[in-house]
């Protein structure tokens, strides 16, 4: 594909090796547990879909919505969870593709009590 929409911030070969040092991790972290991951839609679809392929182990997955400005850490819209799976007793996981100031992920982390986060990368203050 040659035609690109902006700057290429990581490469395939980045993003792989992202995924698999996070899917290690996790998987040194939680194998043997009770996982719920809920993925930061839409912008952590992809990212999910590639780390999840790579665990070893059961877990439950799900999704949270807040939407957002790119660059601004001042969030105020809403955080839409359906809350279709029972979180009770279970880690939860949220996974995103990027942070940029932390502002929505730490909304969102604050909505779910008890919480880790994994994301693909950190951006620079807005790209």
């Amino acid at each position: 594909m040659t035609d690109m929409i902006g700057e290429i911030v990581l490469t395939q070969d980045q993003i792989e090796e992202g995924v698999n040092l996070v899917a290690e991790r996790i998987t040194h972290k939680y194998l043997g547990e009770e996982v719920v991951f809920i993925v930061v839609v839409p912008g952590g679809i992809f990212f999910a879909a590639d780390l999840l392929r790579k665990l070893p182990f059961h877990f439950s997955i799900d999704h949270v919505a807040c939407h957002h400005t790119p660059g601004s850490s001042q969030n105020h819209s809403p955080i839409i969870y359906q809350n279709d799976i029972e979180l009770t007793g279970k880690h939860l996981v949220l996974v995103d593709d990027a942070i940029e100031t932390g502002g929505t992920m730490k909304r969102v982390a604050q909505y779910f009590a008890n919480t880790k986060m994994y994301c693909l990368s950190q951006l620079p203050p807005y790209l």
